[in-house]
């Protein structure tokens, strides 16, 4: 096995043997505010660490950043006073040993991240491997590659795989991405599954990891597709490089900071050095997105997310556009 993917279901799994799903009623429950917060339910005290603390401010509606300006007293009271006004309202919090993790709305299932990586290792097989993962309280990012999908495309080997975004606690929403990943530069290509909802609400645990097999099978589906779309770019040539840069930004609504940021980075000795023949071509303008994705350390994750996904739009769903101004030829 992958030693970064033993690392990871070590990590999961120990996490799920110590986490505990707790249901309550907001009545029954109380806040001690100051520097060391916590919820306590019964005969219980359960600490908020920063992450807990802010879903508790926004299942109650109350402003982070004012509920931290507030005194101990005035937070106990504010908070004691919400949550007494919810009685009957049930909730549920993921707990490990003496604090919380997350929260849970009850009419979700609890589905670990642990319980998700061994469904896809199922899938692969054992020639798994692990890229970078991130795994905080809440949520957890990887990719997964198999030398099945490695190729050298043009002028670098490339792999190919799946990324996955996943939350116990359902705080973002689950992503399976198709996933192009360039060696030599370190940039990353996402092709998100579009008109596909993955559905939580009311569903068993078992439901829940049938989708995830579901849609772990139409992202390596389309693999094969984003490689025939790369390889495809380099033939179309483009003669103004800096006026596609613009009309693809203005297309997908990016902000001028970012446009400024992609076209001047279009034109640093580095980047320079990378356009084959002196000739600019759609491939060129694809790693131009994904390098800035991939190294501008200004940019939002969000910000860096939507990049990904626009050079992976531009590999899968090609159009013809005017090598001059960029604009689409019908």
């Amino acid at each position: 096995m992958d030693n970064k993917l033993g690392s990871l279901l070590e990590k999961l799994e120990l996490r799920d043997k110590n986490t505990e799903r707790v249901f309550f009623d907001f009545k029954d429950l109380s806040f001690v505010g100051g520097n060391q917060k916590a919820l306590t339910l019964g005969s219980e005290s359960y600490n908020l660490g920063d992450e807990s603390f802010t879903t508790i401010c926004r299942v109650l509606d109350i402003p982070k950043v004012f509920a931290n300006r507030c005194d101990k007293p005035l937070q106990e009271n504010i908070f004691n006073h919400l949550m007494s006004k919810r009685e009957g309202t049930m909730f549920s919090m993921l707990t490990e040993g003496d604090r919380v993790r997350s929260f849970l709305s009850p009419q979700y299932p609890y589905v670990s991240s642990f319980k998700v990586v061994e469904t896809e290792l199922e899938q692969y097989g054992s020639e798994l491997e692990v890229g970078n993962y991130h795994l905080d309280d809440n949520v957890l990012e990887f990719v997964a590659f198999t030398p099945e999908f490695d190729q050298n495309v043009i002028d670098s080997p490339v792999r190919g795989g799946i990324r996955i975004v996943h939350s116990d606690s359902w705080s973002v929403f689950p992503r399976f991405d198709a996933y192009l990943y360039r060696v030599l530069c370190t940039n990353g290509l996402i092709s998100p599954l579009e008109h596909r909802k993955f559905r939580v609400s009311g569903k068993s645990e078992d439901d829940v990891l049938e989708q995830v097999k579901e849609f772990v099978t139409i992202a390596l589906q389309q693999i094969p597709a984003m490689f025939d779309g790369f390889l495809a770019l380099e033939g179309l040539k483009i003669e103004n490089f800096t006026a596609m840069i613009r009309k693809i930004c203005v297309e997908n609504r990016l902000p001028k900071k970012i446009r400024e940021i992609l076209v001047e980075t279009s034109v640093t000795p580095e980047f320079k050095a990378t356009i084959r023949n002196n000739i600019h071509t759609m491939y060129d303008l694809v790693n131009l997105f994904t390098y800035v994705a991939s190294h501008n350390t200004d940019l939002s994750e969000a910000h860096r997310e939507h990049l990904h996904e626009i050079a992976g739009n531009m590999t899968l769903h090609q159009s013809t556009r005017c090598g001059s101004c960029g604009g689409s030829v019908e």
